[in-house]
């Protein structure tokens, strides 16, 4: 036993020899990080079958490894959905290599991902405004890694597959607007909201007033958008291609 645990303690020391930097958009530093282990690569494959159309495994996986990999373990409560999306791809592409194939058009395109993560080097966020209405106050977010991670893990880390799709996309605009609230005061008290629940964050939020929450359907949509340009690359004629970070973005050379 002892001459597995001096193995594995020299491959430790050899994994931390590899550390490498990661730029964090919402930082607007370099945050050094492990490369993937193969235990950690292997984990990728429970998630190949999930069935959900929240990606829950995925989302847990991704979270449990990059807090695995990030050498400032207080800063996982800081990172947001940008950050985790440089992260991802850092990993990815130290892992498997800067290129990947995206299909586009039924055409395939070779793209390279370190100019996808060049573009988070110049990446403005979303400006998190106030929302008031009458005397309520929504303070907002963009939705951190550790929320994301919390909402699946409370309330989808189970077989939903079979809900009604009107359920399905109520649950999912229902979470998002969840994770955008940072605090709500109502005639300037704070009620706490941070420190609920998720199902109580639901219920609170099902229980705003009706324009506070189209308001926050819109900055939804907005944080999105600004997220998805930020996963697209160039390609030949001046054209752009978009891509996911899916399971199989980590399993495919």
């Amino acid at each position: 036993m002892s001459k597995i645990n001096e193995l594995v303690a020299t491959l430790n020391a050899i994994t931390d020899k590899n550390i490498f930097e990661i730029y964090i958009p919402s930082l607007k530093r370099t945050v050094k990080f492990r490369p993937l282990t193969a235990k950690q690569q292997r984990a990728f494959y429970t998630c190949v079958n999930e069935k959900t159309v929240f990606n829950t495994q995925f989302i847990l996986t991704t979270f449990n490894i990059i807090k695995g990999c990030c050498t400032e373990s207080n800063l996982i409560p800081v990172f947001n959905i940008f950050d985790r999306a440089a992260i991802l791809i850092a990993l990815r592409v130290n892992t498997l290599g800067n290129l990947i194939t995206v299909l586009k058009d039924e055409q395939e395109f070779t793209v390279d991902l370190t100019d996808c993560l060049q573009q988070f080097k110049s990446l403005e966020l979303p400006i998190c405004k106030d929302i008031a209405v009458q005397n309520i106050l929504i303070n907002l977010q963009i939705p951190t890694l550790l929320e994301q991670y919390e909402l699946e893990k409370e309330l989808r880390d189970k077989e939903i597959d079979t809900m009604p799709f009107s359920s399905l996309l109520e649950d999912i605009i229902t979470g998002e607007v969840c994770k955008l609230i940072k605090e709500i005061n109502i005639e300037q008290v704070a009620v706490g909201y941070k420190n609920l629940n998720f199902k109580d964050k639901a219920t609170v939020v099902e229980s705003l007033p009706a324009s506070i929450v189209f308001e926050l359907q819109d900055f939804a949509q907005n944080v999105n958008t600004k997220l998805s340009e930020c996963l697209t690359c160039p390609v030949k004629d001046n054209d752009t291609i978009a891509f996911d970070i899916t399971v199989d973005f980590f399993l495919d050379r």
